[in-house]
């Protein structure tokens, strides 16, 4: 018999060294709530997140072979979504077909993160036979008020694009343009504040590695914002005070310091902060896209 999703809570709050009451306190929560946690069989998804951002804990789900009429209708979502279709002999492909959703959206819902509107929710419940609509929008349980309350309208679905992806990106990229963005791999992250396109990258190379805490590692995943064509292309960049990831079809996907914007020769200058790096001049029209740095998401653990 698996321990329950609350008691297992309980251990991973116990070695990372925090006391009960600094744990509630950093997600915003009382002792008794955090002690009601402790007591669930399934956490509420949404608080899964929360977890894992705010504390680095992670959780697997406990899904139980038990049939969906029998589940109670506080169950975590997700558990339902997987039965239902396998009921339905569905490849999770074929589900996302018929719900005209990309793959990653649709493998994110099974995995918890229900990010699509109520009336998508709909869709999936006639598709499907299941009420997640009824669970997610309308009862008043726990798991309903946190997917209403700090779940995930606090969150976004952004593209995200490995070191390893990066390689074949450009010559797919020449085929299919921002298409693209709907069938790479996808990450769930706190919501910005401004408005735009957003994509995560985990950076391939040691151009701006220079021993300081400020340093963007190979290994790191970096979160930005794309600078629209418009805003580059035929004027000058406001390039100060900005790191940049320039995507171009010679060298690949780079992030460097934009230190000279040469509008004659239509080049930019791009500096790097490790010394082992000499500093270059990229063609603009050898750049397809452009982006600005807002954060490091997730550093790289180093001994």
């Amino acid at each position: 018999m698996k321990e329950k999703e609350g008691e297992l809570l309980r251990h991973k709050i116990w070695g990372t060294g925090r006391t009960i009451e600094e744990t509630a306190e950093l997600l915003n929560l009382s002792r008794g709530t955090l002690y009601n946690y402790f007591e669930m069989e399934y956490l509420p998804q949404a608080f899964k997140i929360i977890l894992q951002y705010k504390l680095g804990i992670e959780i697997e789900q406990n899904v139980q072979n038990i049939d969906i009429k029998d589940l109670p209708s506080s169950i975590n979502p997700s558990v339902l979504l997987i039965e239902a279709r396998k009921k339905k002999k569905l490849s999770p492909a074929q589900v996302a077909e018929k719900l005209q959703i990309t793959l990653p959206s649709y493998q994110k819902m099974e995995k918890g993160y229900f990010s699509l509107d109520k009336s998508q929710i709909k869709q999936i419940d006639k598709l499907l036979g299941t009420n997640l609509y009824k669970i997610l929008h309308l009862e008043d349980t726990t798991m309903a008020s946190h997917f209403r309350s700090s779940s995930l309208e606090n969150y976004m679905e952004v593209p995200y694009l490995s070191a390893y992806d990066q390689i074949n990106y450009a010559k797919q990229y020449a085929i299919h343009k921002n298409q693209l963005d709907k069938e790479i791999d996808t990450l769930l992250i706190p919501k910005e504040f401004e408005t735009g396109f957003y994509m995560v990258i985990e950076l391939g190379s040691e151009c701006m590695e220079d021993g300081t805490q400020k340093a963007i590692c190979s290994g790191d995943k970096i979160l930005m914002k794309e600078i629209t064509l418009e805003q580059w292309k035929e004027k000058r960049l406001n390039y100060e005070g900005h790191i940049f990831v320039l995507f171009t079809n010679s060298n690949g996907i780079i992030c460097s310091q934009i230190v000279k914007h040469i509008a004659a020769q239509q080049t930019f200058t791009c500096h790097f902060w490790n010394k082992l790096y000499t500093d270059c001049s990229i063609a603009i029209k050898d750049i397809y896209r452009l982006f600005y740095v807002t954060k490091i998401i997730e550093r790289k653990i180093r001994l």
